[in-house]
């Protein structure tokens, strides 16, 4: 569904999710969440803090992606066959990320150690910057993230190579 201009002033979908206008002056817009959701706020300048909470949060979202990629394979499996598990689980650990992150700036691991994605700027990620920082995984992902991991440890704000592509930077959150 495409959102909707209202008379009180944010944009809504359907869905329940409001895009509201951070200043009259500023044209982009911040994801809000019905419901009472609403994304972290970033504390800036926290990139050389967030190291090992990252690592933790790596392997609590690779738990929690890898059941919901199961559960997904397995849905699609009921229609599709062998080839719905192998359409349906690379799409749910993809999409656990690219969802979460873009529309929060936060999947369920980065919400537990209390760090958030952002834009260097300091503005929320969005999806486009979460697709390209998540498809970067790939290379990250090499050696076991050990690729990952070293571009971190060399970089001055602790950016892996998705986050250089996509100029965000994990800081925590308040």
């Amino acid at each position: 569904m495409l959102p909707r201009q209202t008379d009180a002033g944010p944009l809504e979908s359907n869905f329940g999710a409001t895009l509201r206008r951070r200043r009259r002056s500023d044209r982009k817009l911040i994801p809000s969440v019905g419901y009472g959701v609403r994304m972290a706020e970033p504390v800036m300048g926290t990139e050389d803090d967030v190291v090992g909470s990252r690592v933790v949060a790596f392997v609590l979202d690779h738990v929690v992606s890898f059941v919901g990629a199961v559960a997904l394979g397995v849905a699609f499996a009921l229609p599709f066959g062998e080839a719905g598990i192998w359409l349906g689980v690379p799409l749910g650990l993809f999409g656990y990320f690219v969802v979460l992150e873009g529309l929060f700036g936060q999947t369920v691991g980065k919400k537990l150690v209390g760090v958030v994605v952002v834009r260097r700027s300091g503005e929320p990620c969005g999806m486009g910057a979460s697709v390209v920082r998540n498809l970067l995984r790939l290379v990250d992902g090499f050696l076991s993230y050990a690729v990952g991991l070293v571009v971190m440890l060399l970089t001055d704000d602790r950016q892996r190579i998705g986050d250089l592509a996509a100029d965000t930077v994990v800081v925590r959150a308040r």
